[in-house]
């Protein structure tokens, strides 16, 4: 919805001359712009737009309607942005107490009464939409908590929603970044599919083509033409979960990507243009790999702009509270005491919000109709015993054990995305240490016959598994 109306603004002032249509806060960061050129990404620094009346605006909190506007000002009295661009209309409207609309029109046309009619009544349908998102928000309808850092990340949430740009979620494992991407997607009025890429689990030499997609004949084995993830998230969203595990070849062609959209399928000489909002998520400090080499340092200043950070759940202990309330589901009927609460807040959670969740879980289904501090006993089995992705490597190790292939068991899971490569990386150094260190007497230990080898240590090569 979001997305539409902005398009449906930009279409009623697209043929005003070098109309300009912007979407500003309070603090005068310019979220979105469609139209002429303009420069800088803050009120302050940028140009391009009548800053007077955009500080008149600001200061006042009020709509700012200018006709003729050109006419009835002294030329000495005006911005050399708005000198030069012979502005006949300028459109200042508050949306919220944080967002103003800004819209002006160029050197052929100014706006008739009605359209200015129109444009006001479109403003205040994105007014009561962004009133709607907010209050969903700090109802906890999208990030449960109430810590000063959760109320940030539900700001920043909004408003890189409104926004165009790349987007970087930081965090650790189980903080909910992939939540976040999904509530800016949701939240932005896209109209396409949101598609997620789980980056560790594309081979190495396949990356280009799972992205960009690929021509029949592009390469052994490309029997048919198939379109990339790109062109999936069509009009959506395209999520790179942990980006840093890019191979730095497809940084490369990811940079070039983000410049102007466009790119090509494998084996194919026409270039495409995607209409997709990127959004990234590490569990790293990609500052740190830059300095490793491992990622490339113009794409991390590229990313490294719109960015969220999401803190780990030992840092918002407070938050618990509110993360029960909101996923009682788990719970299956069950309560959780006073008692009970104050032995969550007192855990370190280094599994975070997904070590929450899974202690829930375990709640509902063992734990008594009221539970108090007994669930410490749950909260300590949890740690114990292999739980979710570990659980999970547990499970395929046990299928070797009991005799079944590497091939069968483990690069199936790794390829569907079930396991990640840290993971996959632990079954392999498991069996490579019972072997003494040998990769080659590891075999046995993974039911993989020996005329293999090559095939396995490609394998674990092209997927950085050794």
């Amino acid at each position: 919805m979001l997305q539409t109306i902005k398009e449906i603004i930009w279409e009623s002032i697209a043929e005003k001359g070098v109309s300009l249509c912007m979407i500003f806060s309070k603090s005068g960061q310019i979220l979105w712009a469609k139209g002429r050129a303009i420069q800088g990404r803050t009120i302050q620094e940028g140009n391009g737009f009548c800053k007077s009346l955009i500080s008149k605006a600001l200061q006042h909190r009020q709509t700012i309607r200018e006709m003729n506007f050109i006419m009835n000002q002294s030329l000495t009295n005006l911005s050399l942005s708005a000198q030069s661009l012979r502005l006949k209309t300028v459109l200042i409207l508050p949306l919220t107490r944080d967002y103003f609309l800004y819209m002006d029109s160029g050197t052929r046309a100014t706006f008739t009464t009605k359209e200015l009619t129109t444009l006001e009544t479109l403003a205040e349908v994105m007014k009561n939409l962004l009133n709607y998102i907010h209050s969903v928000e700090s109802e906890s309808g999208g990030i449960s908590g109430s810590s000063p850092a959760v109320k940030a990340i539900r700001q920043q949430v909004l408003s890189f929603s409104i926004e165009e740009e790349p987007v970087l979620l930081c965090g650790e494992t189980g903080t909910g970044k992939s939540r976040v991407a999904r509530l800016i997607h949701s939240y932005s009025g896209r109209k396409g599919r949101f598609v997620a890429v789980h980056t560790p689990g594309i081979q190495e030499t396949l990356f280009e083509s799972e992205i960009f997609g690929h021509c029949k004949g592009a390469f052994t084995g490309a029997d048919a033409t198939k379109p990339g993830l790109v062109e999936e998230a069509r009009g959506g969203t395209l999520f790179f979960d942990e980006i840093s595990e890019a191979p730095l070849a497809f940084q490369t062609k990811l940079l070039r990507f983000l410049d102007d959209f466009s790119y090509r399928r494998v084996g194919d000489t026409r270039e495409q243009t995607a209409d997709v909002r990127l959004i990234f998520a590490t569990n790293r400090d990609l500052a740190a790999e830059v300095q490793a080499g491992r990622f490339r340092r113009d794409l991390f200043y590229r990313l490294n702009v719109l960015c969220i950070h999401i803190p780990p759940l030992r840092e918002r202990l407070e938050d618990i509270a509110d993360l029960v309330k909101d996923n009682q589901t788990y719970l299956r009927g069950k309560r959780i005491s006073g008692r009970g609460l104050a032995t969550l807040q007192s855990h370190a959670w280094p599994g975070n919000i997904r070590e929450l969740f899974n202690v829930l879980k375990r709640a509902g289904i063992s734990g008594p109709k009221h539970i108090g501090s007994d669930i410490q006993t749950i909260i300590s089995k949890n740690t114990q015993e292999p739980s979710g992705a570990d659980q999970t490597v547990a499970i395929l190790q046990k299928a070797i054990d009991q005799g079944r292939s590497f091939w069968q068991v483990v690069k199936p899971a790794f390829l569907d995305r079930s396991i990640n490569r840290d993971q996959a990386r632990e079954i392999v150094h498991h069996a490579v240490a019972k072997a003494g260190g040998s990769y080659k007497n590891a075999l046995t230990h993974l039911q993989i016959p020996v005329v293999d080898y090559k095939k396995f240590m490609n394998f674990l090569t092209t997927h950085k598994l050794r």
